[in-house]
């Protein structure tokens, strides 16, 4: 976990995030990851992202980054 962690600061870090809506503990946007530009949604039922460790609901760097993203635009 504390690589998907790191990698998800570093890209937050680099401006790979693009937040194109957020609402009440959601969030969307898109993230540009190491292969390709992942689209990422999160709310409090969980995390979708269109990576291959999202297409089978596992956590993912992109979804963190994302979320990340709101919160430091929050602050």
């Amino acid at each position: 976990m504390r690589h998907i962690d790191e990698k998800a600061i570093r890209m937050v870090e680099d401006g790979r995030v693009t937040v194109t809506w957020t609402g009440d503990d959601a969030g969307a946007g898109t993230v540009d990851g190491d292969t390709d530009t992942y689209q990422v949604q999160f709310s409090p039922a969980g995390r979708v992202c269109t990576c291959q460790a999202g297409r089978h609901h596992r956590v993912c760097s992109h979804a963190i980054a994302l979320e990340l993203a709101v919160a430091y635009a929050l602050v």
